[in-house]
């Protein structure tokens, strides 16, 4: 069986499933993505509030007044843990939603295409293991990119360091794909192997491929900006038929990635 019919085997049997479950995964993260706008905004209104207080007592505080430095104390010591729950909300609560919804979203969708069991604990663990470094070396990779492009705009596009960070970026994305596909080794330690290898001495084959995953993905996170715009500006029509363009890409984008798992794993 070649390799087109084996995907195209696994994506009858399954593409409801894929549907659901990256609809669902990408509807609940843009849910918590307003949450967490909301949350953030609201501490940073109550922030704001201490913050006008501190500045009013200004006057105050040059003239060392008692009742002024008193008043101060009492104001530090109410927005210290408002920006305590922020930094906390912010800093680890949100990456940790953004990874528990896509290792559960990817650990289904591998589960369909490599036909392991649902929810066992090794794959469970290893898409753990294998994604809280990959997303911290995204998170810093990508605050490298995001400072060189705030920093020089434009002028950023002649900056060897921004290509640096981007190729890195994108290698770091291709390597994180390809160890997903070998999600059901027996072992982590051969998975590791496996997966090395192939990414290195297969870089041929398999980068291209990747490319075009990374195109779709790239299509489905504006479409998400796009919902999102729509969402806040109340157009619920434009809501709808954005919505079924981004499943009818979501189905292509789940396709492409089984054809790219089995040929990861032939290669």
């Amino acid at each position: 069986m070649t390799l087109t019919s084996s995907t195209n085997r696994i994506f009858r049997k399954h593409f409801w499933k894929f549907l659901i479950v990256d609809f669902s995964m990408l509807a609940l993260l843009l849910g918590f993505i307003m949450f967490a706008r909301g949350k953030i905004k609201y501490y940073l209104a109550l922030a704001n509030q201490y913050s006008v207080q501190i500045i009013s007592l200004q006057s105050s505080l040059q003239q060392e007044s008692a009742d002024g430095l008193a008043r101060l104390q009492e104001l530090m010591a109410a927005i210290e843990p408002i920006t305590t729950k922020m930094m906390l909300f912010t800093f680890v609560l949100v990456p940790l939603v953004f990874i528990l919804l896509w290792c559960v979203s990817q650990l289904i969708d591998y589960t369909l295409i490599s036909k392991g069991k649902w929810f066992s604990l090794g794959p469970l663990l290893r898409i753990v293991l294998l994604t809280v470094p990959f997303f911290l070396a995204f998170v810093w990779l990508m605050g490298k990119v995001l400072s060189l492009l705030s920093e020089e705009l434009f002028s950023v596009l002649i900056d060897w360091r921004f290509y640096l960070a981007f190729i890195a970026l994108v290698l770091l994305l291709y390597l994180a794909q390809v160890f997903y596909s070998f999600l059901f080794e027996k072992t982590l330690k051969t998975l590791i192997v496996k997966a090395s290898r192939k990414s290195l001495f297969q870089f041929h084959k398999l980068f291209p491929l990747y490319l075009i995953y990374i195109t779709i993905l790239f299509v489905i996170l504006v479409q998400m900006i796009g919902l999102f715009l729509k969402y806040t500006s109340s157009d619920f029509r434009g809501l709808i038929l954005s919505s079924i363009a981004l499943a009818l890409v979501l189905l292509f984008w789940g396709w492409f990635r089984i054809f790219f798992t089995l040929q990861t794993q032939k290669a």
